[in-house]
């Protein structure tokens, strides 16, 4: 038997994340699910591509920054978010999913994440 390791639930979600490289430049990348915890993106071949060419192999264990769009109707300062990857999975031969944690958060980040988790629940 497999037990949970998960500590908060994951919701689909459909929005786009500002994923920043290893040289601050930013790409745009779709979010697959997101948790109070961490997040899921969608990366392509050519992105995975140029993180290798800046030193950062996207292995488990490495940092990448990113922000989190604003939720529905709600004004936030902009939050530039920590993850901790946790795995890069294969979905084809061109497309990966990126796993991460969140790391250090502080309460403002906590926050954000809590409106947009409760916005994705909603749509579930």
């Amino acid at each position: 038997m497999v037990a949970e390791r998960r500590v908060y639930p994951r919701y689909s979600c459909t929005f786009q994340v500002r994923l920043i490289d290893p040289q601050n430049q930013i790409h745009l990348v779709n979010a697959d699910n997101i948790s109070l915890n961490g997040i899921a993106l969608g990366i392509d071949q050519n992105l995975k591509h140029i993180f290798l060419e800046q030193g950062c192999h996207l292995l488990a264990g490495d940092f990448v920054d990113l922000y989190l769009p604003e939720p529905a109707n709600k004004r936030w300062p902009e939050q530039r978010f920590i993850c901790r990857i946790q795995y890069l999975r294969r979905l084809s031969q061109q497309h990966f999913q990126l796993g991460g944690l969140f790391d250090q958060l502080d309460e403002q980040q906590q926050n954000l994440l809590q409106a947009l988790v409760d916005q994705n629940k909603a749509l579930s």
